[in-house]
């Protein structure tokens, strides 16, 4: 379990792809019109359970559920998480790994001001392949997220694709 505390000023729902700011705003402030930007102090707790088998030594899978509370002084960014993901990982070769994931979660936004219900359900998808060398490693991975939201302008689609070397000494 794991707790994260942060402040920051910002706008509620801010921070996501499509957000805005909805017109919401609590707690100490400071901006010009509707864009209102809030100090605030947000925690966030989360509880997850990892459990993975091996099918053989070159194939192995991972299911992960996962549940999250946030807590904040600005009332449109209180919510409720839930979710679960599938990575399978194969090794063809000592040095070489490819791994695909996929995923969902429900997110609930509890607190919205003026009777706005939020709810924002996620899927993703992910595909990586990794090559050991040495004490680095060479990646490349394609990641896929669409989230399908009540509130309209949270609704959003994003594809990345990561690639480079990492290493440790």
């Amino acid at each position: 379990m794991r707790r994260l505390a942060y402040r920051n000023a910002s706008l509620p729902w801010s921070g996501r792809p499509g957000s805005g700011d909805g017109g919401y705003g609590s707690g100490r402030t400071s901006g010009a019109g509707n864009a209102v930007a809030t100090r605030r102090d947000d925690d966030l707790w989360g509880l997850g359970l990892d459990l993975s088998f091996a099918w053989s030594a070159d194939l192995s899978t991972l299911v992960t559920l996962s549940g999250a509370r946030c807590e904040s002084p600005v009332p449109a960014d209180a919510y409720w998480r839930g979710g679960t993901a599938l990575l399978v990982r194969w090794v063809p070769e000592p040095n070489w790994r490819l791994e695909l994931g996929l995923g969902w979660a429900r997110t609930q936004f509890d607190r919205a001001p003026r009777r706005i219900q939020r709810r924002d359900d996620q899927l993703n998808a992910g595909l990586a392949v990794r090559r050991a060398v040495g004490q680095g490693e060479w990646f490349c991975s394609l990641d896929w997220l669409g989230s399908d939201s009540t509130f309209e302008p949270a609704a959003f689609q994003q594809q990345v694709t990561t690639c480079g070397f990492a290493w440790s000494y």
